[in-house]
């Protein structure tokens, strides 16, 4: 006799199988020599026979099972909660991921994140409207992809129509049970059902499913068995759909699935109670567990105990006793303790299959007692390799913790031997929480080439974190995502209504409030228009939204025009590309790595400023931001935010084409005057009550702060703040003319501009060195600019790395 412990029982169904493995192999015994019974054989379906048939050990599960658990009658229950339930996605969601019902799975998918995006509940689902919103959310362009997703998103949606028509008649008002059962059989054979599932059992059967496929083979007739009953003993009764589906549930319930083991030679694996004792060699006693095995005793649903002890007294055994019940659970386990002929192993872990602990139950002390020495016992967690032998999947899955013995290091050989399972031995002993991580040589030649395309987005998050970076641009995880309007929306709208103020009027001729309002209200209106489909009725709160950007928009105006009113610079270029086809673009910039590999950067600069001064162009960089931003030289050492002064650095060196649009000629020098975050969102001001609105209205300004780093030059410096107080630059000066000491970190000579443009040049091309190598590992950026991270990435819960996974924990 044995006793064993495992951590789970998916670890102890590993062991049994293993052990089998053994004794069939060494000792030359039969599978049918070999039984594991259970408390309950039902709670470990799918646990125990999946571990054998795992390890190629024929089994038969002797457990009667409910028809409810199989996907047939879950799709019924679902397609009733979709259309009682007033089509909440959930419920319409549920019945689509049934594969009996027909529809892709792509679909399915494609369907499931529509429905996130764009919130759709409800009616939506089946009032026969084609969707045309966009897959992508608010202002997303069309594409061959958005297009298709839509024409299958329709498809969807027709078939999801159709084959719910018979049930949605039956929702239209109360009917009889003999109506609601054809209906339900209409919609049953309008998916043609009877025919699916003799395919599943078909296809169950060719994986070598002997049961399962079984049950399949019946499930047609015992839902005809079901409705029959239904329709007899309810037939002329008048119910609501939703009463009929409760009465569906109930009759689906009644009906197991009994299985009669087939004559061959495999592992029974069967409840105490019910399973009759032969003589076979070998038993496991599996889940040795409190109120399991023995099992806790049913009690009545009539009568309470005491009721039930007077109505033996009276010779009417309506129930056994408490007593009486426990005592035929310990007997259910004497029996299969002493039913072997050679040898019992009992079987006992420390979680269950949700986690929750377990413990020993108490006969188990009694047996422990009574064997005395000749009780074996064992931890699986430390036994050797060796013994899983037989049972390569098992003994892999412990390998890594066992390279530092010679079995080990002999099973490890074994496994590189064999090409199925060379690359998991390759990584045994890798711990899955740990920094390291790379693609190897082949991987990133196939993945990037010897030539990549990069933007800014991509730099930073390669910077900020490898793992996530790999995450978002090699496996193309999708983040999810809603049709909300989020910041980076709110973004998007404020750029355009800026854009289409600085490039329409005339900054410099002031705009009365009315007319400011007026111009704001078109060009929110005008920008709503392009990016929601035809027919699309924003809500009260999205409308409230947009009239509190609107105002917000006002002010924003208002010290754009204050700005210009004084400054030599003018707005000359929006939305300018750089690698990217227009009008009016600029070249990528490229970068040459000492491996002959190079890196081309694109993309997009908000505006472009100009101010011409002895035939040369000063040029400043500007980028809207509808948060903080404070210009930071640590994270340009750092490589994070990089654009700005890489777009600058790509107009210094703009052709004669572009030269002429920002106001000079084709021989002009094109110099930096800097580059400029302009924070447009206005921030919360606190005044007292007797500050007048002009007061306010210049704290609202002010809010709205501006940051950068520029060109050290006096005239530069004024030709863009006249006054130099710091309103419109983060630049003053003392009334002795001197700079402000806060002011100097931002002023750099051309010298200066120079050397950070080399620095620049250096880091991009570092950068581009280790996303070529295949660097991948967890290691997030830490420094004071970048805290929370990990706090908000979407890949943690793939994350590597150690620390983070323990705070998840």
């Amino acid at each position: 006799m044995s006793l064993v412990h495992a951590e789970d029982p998916f670890e102890a169904a590993d062991y049994i199988a293993a052990d089998i493995l053994a004794k069939v192999s060494n000792e030359h015994r039969k599978f049918g020599e070999f039984t594991i019974l259970c408390g309950d054989a039902s709670l470990y379906a799918g646990i125990l026979d999946v571990a054998l048939r795992r390890a190629s050990i024929p089994c038969f599960l002797s457990a009667p099972t409910n028809i409810s658990v199989y996907e047939p009658i879950k799709m019924i229950g679902a397609a009733y909660a979709a259309v009682c339930g007033g089509y909440k996605a959930a419920d319409v969601l549920a019945y689509l991921k049934c594969s009996l019902c027909g529809i892709p799975p792509q679909q399915v998918d494609t369907l499931a994140l529509y429905v996130e995006t764009w919130h759709i509940d409800g009616k939506s689902f089946v009032d026969g409207k084609k969707w045309n919103m966009h897959p992508a959310g608010y202002g997303a362009k069309d594409t061959d992809y958005s297009l298709l997703a839509l024409e299958q998103l329709w498809d969807t949606k027709q078939k999801l129509t159709a084959q719910l028509a018979p049930l949605m008649e039956s929702t239209k008002r109360p009917m009889s049970v003999k109506d609601h059962c054809k209906h339900l059989t209409t919609f049953l054979l309008g998916l043609n059902m009877q025919n699916k599932l003799e395919e599943k059992k078909d296809s169950l059967l060719s994986l070598g499913e002997v049961s399962i496929a079984a049950d399949y083979g019946r499930l047609w007739q015992l839902i005809c068995d079901a409705l029959d009953e239904l329709y007899t003993t309810l037939g002329d009764d008048e119910v609501s759909a939703d009463m009929f589906r409760e009465l569906v549930k109930l009759t689906f319930a009644s009906f197991d699935i009994g299985r009669i083991p087939p004559a061959r030679d495999e592992v029974t694996v069967g409840s105490a109670a019910t399973f009759r004792c032969e003589n076979k060699q070998h038993y496991y006693l599996f889940g040795l567990h409190e109120e399991e095995f023995p099992g806790k005793p049913e009690s009545s649903r009539l009568f309470s105990e005491a009721e039930c002890r007077e109505l033996l007294a009276c010779d009417i055994e309506f129930m056994p006793t408490m007593q009486i019940r426990l005592q035929k659970q310990l007997f259910y386990f004497y029996r299969a303790l002493s039913a072997p002929i050679e040898d019992a192993t009992l079987m006992t872990f420390s979680f269950d299959a949700q986690r929750n602990a377990c413990h020993p139950t108490s006969a188990l002390a009694r047996v422990i007692t009574l064997a005395g020495d000749h009780l074996i016992k064992k931890n699986v967690a430390e036994l050797p390799s060796e013994v899983f032998f037989y049972h390569p999947d098992a003994a892999l899955t412990r390998l890594g913790t066992s390279l530092d013995t010679v079995g080990g290091q002999t099973l490890r050989a074994w496994y590189l031997s064999q090409p199925a399972y060379a690359l998991k031995a390759k990584m045994a002993g890798d711990s899955l929480l740990c920094d390291k991580a790379e693609l190897s040589p082949e991987t990133c030649k196939m993945v990037w080439g010897d030539d990549i395309s990069l933007s800014q987005s991509k730099i930073d998050q390669y910077v900020r974190c490898p793992f996530a970076f790999h995450q978002k641009y090699v496996l193309h995880l999708n983040e999810g995502q809603s049709a909300d309007f989020s910041s980076k929306e709110i973004g998007t709208f404020i750029h355009d209504l800026l854009e289409h103020f600085l490039q329409n009027h005339d900054i410099t001729k002031p705009l009365s409030e009315n007319e400011l309002q007026q111009l704001v209200k078109r060009a929110a209106e005008d920008y709503l228009a392009r990016i929601t489909p035809e027919g699309f009725v924003h809500g009260a709160q999205m409308q409230h939204i947009f009239s509190r950007l609107c105002d917000a928009t006002l002010q924003i105006l208002h010290s754009l025009a204050d700005e210009f009113a004084q400054s030599e610079f003018r707005p000359v270029l929006f939305e300018l590309p750089i690698g990217f086809p227009g009008d009016v673009h600029l070249p990528p910039l490229t970068f040459h790595l000492p491996d002959g590999k190079k890196s081309t950067l694109r993309g997009f600069i908000d505006r472009v400023d100009a101010y011409v001064k002895d035939g040369d162009i000063y040029v400043r960089v500007v980028d809207y931001k509808t948060g903080k931003k404070k210009f930071s030289e640590d994270e340009l050492a750092d490589g994070i935010n990089l654009q700005m002064l890489l777009y600058l650095n790509a107009l210094l060196h703009a052709d004669g084409d572009v030269k002429i649009k920002l106001g000079g000629d084709k021989d002009s020098r094109i110099l930096p005057a800097g580059i400029l975050y302009f924070s447009c969102m206005p921030q919360g001001v606190h005044t007292n009550n007797a500050a007048d609105e002009d007061e306010i209205a210049q704290k609202v300004k002010r809010s709205m702060g501006r940051s950068g780093l520029f060109l050290s030059d006096r005239d530069i410096l004024t030709a863009m703040d006249s006054a130099l107080n710091g309103d419109y630059i983060p630049i003053k000066t003392k009334t002795d003319g001197s700079y402000h000491k806060n002011s100097e970190p931002y002023l750099k000579t051309l010298e200066e501009w120079q050397d950070i443009f080399d620095e620049l040049y250096a880091k991009v091309c570092s950068i581009t060195g280790d996303i070529l190598s295949g660097r991948a590992e967890a290691k997030p950026l830490k420094n004071n600019h970048t805290g929370g991270i990990c706090d908000y990435c979407a890949y943690k819960p793939q994350c590597r790395n150690a620390a983070t996974q323990k705070q998840t924990i």
